[in-house]
């Protein structure tokens, strides 16, 4: 590897610099409200021009092939860092995209230490390294992406950061030791490891973009405009991944279903009919929290999947369900609306459950609630042991009576 022209590599590197930019921004041109996208364009168009200045040092006045080369590649590491910030969803303060390039200009006014090459390859290379690392930190933290995406691309950065970081060590030992020296090994390294890393980080960031934002299309599409539960198909995709995931401690399905829904559509019209299961949505919301699945899976109908969920604890919730619901009554155009509740709660330990068998248990338990009077939750066991096809009931393990 040694043997490589660092020259040549420099050439190949304005080239992929340059087709990544383009790459980049004829995406954004097509979803400009990605700024990711533009600021990492934006970021490898500044490279361009700075890796032929930086090569041509020799044909250039210093001011050109050394200072203008190094703060557009200061720019273009502060560009860097806000397009990371941006693909994690944060926010990209102007200020500290421009710190790299404002560290630079502060090290060029101090002429004795600036005219020392050593000097200037201990100062690009510490800051370079350190912004890479904080790169290579904000990918780490990318939402909606797979773990090995951001994996890979976060170790690109720490390895380029690690390279440019360890020049110091041979600028320390060699002082003479310039930025571009023919059969310097350490360089040439870590030239080949920016084409590499920055072709493939390019690539990367958009897929784990592209990945993000399918997720957040198919979080909408799983979520019920209304009362912003999960949707019947997004509560059973969910649900199964709970399943696959849970430990063999207890788990519980409750179905729940608001009595005479009917009865408010027709008095108060359809909007209050959406205000009332809007409100039984925040009620449930704020009651079984972020742990808890949650979905519309009906007109009126409601289930909830709980985890760790033993009886004495089936019990407690559902006296304590019945209180916030008795305390919370619906005001719609001045006329309070009691909501009244029926429900099922089916309780099971059993290992490899099926979500699909297990909600017709709870379908079943909230059959019996409203057979006996409704406005009261019905609480059963599951074994797990019928098949599919076969209806499955949940026997009663006593009740207790909605308020």
């Amino acid at each position: 590897m040694t043997g490589l022209d660092n020259y040549t590599l420099l050439v190949v590197l304005a080239g992929v610099f340059a087709v990544i930019a383009v790459g980049l921004f004829l995406i954004w041109l097509g979803e400009r409200s990605n700024m990711a996208l533009l600021l990492w364009s934006s970021s490898m168009t500044l490279r361009v021009p700075a890796m032929f200045m930086w090569m041509s040092g020799a044909d250039l006045a210093p001011f050109m092939s050394q200072f203008l080369a190094h703060l557009l590649l200061m720019a273009s590491l502060g560009l860097s860092w806000g397009g990371a910030r941006a693909c994690a969803r944060k926010s990209y303060e102007p200020i500290v995209m421009a710190l790299p390039m404002v560290i630079w200009l502060v090290f060029s006014f101090f002429d004795g230490l600036y005219d020392s090459q050593s000097n200037r390859v201990v100062v690009f290379s510490l800051v370079t390294g350190f912004f890479l690392f904080a790169i290579g930190y904000e990918f780490l933290q990318v939402k909606g992406a797979s773990k090995l995406l951001r994996a890979v691309i976060s170790c690109s950065f720490f390895v380029c950061g690690i390279s440019h970081v360890s020049r110091v060590g041979t600028t320390w030992i060699d002082p003479t030791a310039g930025f571009l020296l023919e059969g310097d090994a350490l360089l040439n390294i870590t030239l080949v490891a920016m084409l590499f890393f920055c072709f493939g980080a390019a690539i990367i960031a958009t897929a784990i973009y592209w990945e993000g934002y399918i997720q957040e299309l198919k979080a909408e599409v799983s979520r019920d405009p209304l009362t912003g539960l999960l949707t019947r198909r997004g509560f059973f995709e969910r649900g199964t991944e709970t399943l696959n995931e849970r430990s063999e401690d207890s788990i519980g399905v409750m179905v729940l279903d608001l009595d005479y829904f009917k009865q408010i559509n027709d008095t108060y019209g359809h909007q209050g009919g959406d205000a009332a299961l809007m409100h039984f949505g925040r009620i449930a919301t704020q009651y079984f929290g972020p742990s808890a699945v949650i979905g519309r899976i009906g007109g009126e109908e409601f289930a909830v999947i709980m985890q760790n969920l033993d009886r004495t604890t089936a019990d407690c919730i559902v006296q304590s369900l019945s209180d916030t619901v008795a305390t919370q009554p619906l005001v719609f155009e001045g006329k309070t609306i009691r909501l009244g509740v029926s429900g099922g709660l089916v309780l099971s330990n059993c290992p490899n459950l099926e979500l699909h068998p297990f909600i017709r248990a709870a379908d079943s338990a909230l059959y019996q609630a409203k057979r006996k009077g409704r406005g009261r939750i019905e609480i059963g066991f599951y074994n797990g042991e019928r098949s599919e096809k076969e209806p499955v009931s949940a026997a009663p393990m006593g009740l207790l009576r909605l308020a």
